[in-house]
């Protein structure tokens, strides 16, 4: 039997939907952007002399409280809740389905070409991972949510098994000369090959962060992490959480509460409990931003984020690409010469050119460049980019 399933279209998206993925675009740069622009790795003892350190120093408490990780839990539950929406177009065997198998497919070699350029890209897990989510889509939503907690709370389990295991180490290690670093690299020889070698400069930085990402010890406790937030986040999509029902006042009060108690159990018990710090403090934005955009007044004050959202990929993609072109050597090489509150300027100036170039881009055509090429690789159909009037 001929598969119908067909692509969906702008009159049949959830607009909140595409919000949340704007704000999450947004706030997976201004989390990447520290690591891109050697914020982490420039000495702490230079921070003092940078420029306007007083506001240096209480941008960066701002941004650990309530930036750096919570862009990552929503990026992730909406991917579970597109799983969902796609499921819908294929009621009789979506899960088998030739179809969802080559889309995954081909998101994967997007995520892997743009890994080249950025370590830290999520677009090939959520591929690889995807394969997992793939079959349990019809699943009863209360699985769903078992599955997802299951899964969160093996992270965490694996995450406080290996600091237990390596506290000796962790204990004895000496005073941090960097907010991160590279074991066995100097920070004066990283930032010298960031900035003046070029392309092998970049290639080496990277290399450093393919080995500590992809250590096998630390994907063990990220796979289940993805996989929690992917089942949480097709669990509120089926259960029309994401629709409608997770956007009331009171959602917003429970989710605040349990942030705060997420964050009393990371700073005065354990640091794995950042996780549900960076859970809840995400789904509280969710709940809050769901109810500002259903008033009039907030479709206006979050109106911009909508096209953004509608082109995550070419913009999620793109962000990686202008900002190593500004810090690093073959490009404008500011990797460590910058203080933060520069750095999030320039941020805030990436972040306005996707947003002028995300709606005149879509006042003309109807995907995004790569969501274009994903879909009519997928479809194997070659898609009218251009709007008809």
């Amino acid at each position: 039997m001929k598969e119908t399933i067909v692509p969906t279209e702008v009159s049949d998206r959830i607009e909140i939907l595409d919000v949340l993925r704007g704000f999450a675009v947004f706030g997976i740069l201004l989390s990447n952007i520290l690591i891109i622009s050697g914020y982490y790795f420039t000495p702490i003892s230079s921070f003092k002399t940078y420029h306007l350190s007083g506001l240096n120093f209480y941008i960066s408490q701002f941004s650990a409280i309530f930036i750096v990780g919570k862009a990552y839990p929503i990026f992730c539950m909406l991917f579970g809740a597109s799983f969902i929406l796609q499921s819908k177009k294929d009621e009789n065997n979506f899960a088998l389905s030739k179809f969802s198998s080559v889309r995954l497919l081909i998101l994967l070699i997007i995520g892997l070409i743009h890994l080249i350029v950025w370590p830290g890209d999520v677009v090939h897990q959520y591929a690889l991972l995807g394969f997992i989510l793939l079959p349990c889509v019809k699943l009863q939503p209360k699985y769903l949510l078992s599955i997802g907690i299951t899964c969160v709370i093996l992270f965490m389990g694996i995450e406080l098994q290996h600091k237990h295991a390596n506290r000796e180490e962790l204990a004895n290690q000496p005073k941090k000369e960097t907010i991160l670093g590279f074991k066995g690299v100097e920070a004066d020889v990283l930032i010298h090959q960031v900035q003046y070698e070029g392309f092998s400069g970049m290639w080496f930085f990277n290399n450093q962060q393919y080995n500590l990402l992809y250590a096998l010890s630390r994907l063990k406790g990220l796979i289940f992490q993805a996989l929690g937030l992917f089942f949480l986040g097709a669990y509120f999509m089926k259960s029309s959480m994401f629709a409608e029902k997770l956007y009331k006042w009171e959602y917003v009060l429970i989710f605040a509460v349990l942030t705060l108690v997420g964050k009393y159990l990371m700073v005065y018990q354990n640091s794995t409990f950042r996780m549900l710090d960076s859970v809840f403090m995400s789904l509280f934005f969710i709940s809050l931003m769901g109810i500002i955009y259903k008033k009039e007044f907030g479709k206006k004050l979050l109106g911009f984020l909508k096209p953004v959202g509608r082109m995550p990929l070419t913009n999620y993609i793109s962000q990686s690409i202008i900002a190593v072109c500004i810090f690093y050597g073959f490009g404008l090489g500011l990797f460590t010469k910058l203080p933060l509150y520069q750095i999030y300027l320039i941020a805030a100036g990436i972040l306005v050119f996707q947003t002028i170039f995300s709606k005149l881009w879509l006042n003309k055509y109807k995907y995004g460049p790569i969501e274009w090429l994903w879909r009519s690789l997928s479809y194997n159909h070659n898609f009218s980019l251009t709007n008809r009037k």
